[in-house]
């Protein structure tokens, strides 16, 4: 079986990106893609992600830091998951589902990914709560080389 691929669909009458191993086999539209230092994330149709690239920090989410030509799926970001946001930072992933969860992986050395230290994750885990996020409808994820925020509801950024 080819490995999966992300690519135009050339059957289409419309340009776009498809996720899927083979015309055969079901596609998944991607309905947003980012791009960090050396790797990709896509989130697709149905709310899973699939990422790829640059693996030595675990910000595939794989489980594993092994680096990947093809896309992978993160531990635990299937459809079940429902991802609505993405970001794609330096050396670590982000991601927002729909009942609000908040998710990161990678590198974490200035606790970037939100899990409470400092140790890289190489799977995605939730973020803890602060302060900053009590009470708060989050929007969507963004990182940076050390960082991380997010967009809320109500207008406000929060760390």
């Amino acid at each position: 079986m080819p490995a999966p691929r992300i690519g135009s669909c050339a059957s289409s009458r419309r340009p776009g990106l498809f996720f899927g191993s083979s015309a055969s086999q079901s596609r998944k539209k991607v309905t947003a893609i980012a791009a960090g230092a050396y790797h990709g994330v896509a989130l697709l149709s149905d709310g899973s992600l699939a990422t790829w690239g640059f693996n030595g920090v675990g910000k595939l989410g794989d489980g594993t830091a092994v680096n990947r030509t093809t896309p992978v799926v993160p531990v635990g970001m299937t459809s079940a998951t429902q991802v609505t946001s993405i970001s794609a930072a330096q050396y670590h992933t982000l991601a927002l589902t729909g009942t609000g969860a908040f998710y990161g992986w990678g590198y974490n050395n200035s606790g970037q990914i939100g899990n409470g230290s400092t140790a890289k994750d190489i799977v995605p885990t939730g973020a803890k709560e602060t302060p900053a996020l009590a009470g708060k409808t989050l929007i969507s994820p963004f990182g940076g080389a050390e960082h991380s925020s997010v967009l809320c509801q109500d207008g406000t950024i929060a760390n």
